[in-house]
């Protein structure tokens, strides 16, 4: 139920079309994981860099080595 919820919120956006894992965009940010571990956050900046989108989360680390202003919004705990 809960999810339906959020599927009916009126902030909800499907992201149809995502970009590829080896594009332009994901290889910016790849360049400056620091293990496979950040493979998947790395992917969510690039895809967030190209839908004009934020990427919200609690670890700082993201700010660190995301090369794109204003993608990551770090919230405080």
């Amino acid at each position: 139920m809960f999810l339906m919820d959020l599927l009916k919120h009126p902030g909800h956006l499907f992201i149809g079309d995502t970009p590829p894992a080896a594009g332009k965009t994901f290889l910016s940010v790849a360049k400056h994981l620091q293990g496979y571990q950040q493979t998947t956050d790395a992917y969510l900046m690039s895809l967030a860099e190209e839908k004009d989108l934020t990427l919200v989360t609690f670890d700082r680390r993201l700010e660190r080595y995301c090369p794109f202003d204003s993608v990551v919004r770090v919230l405080s705990t």
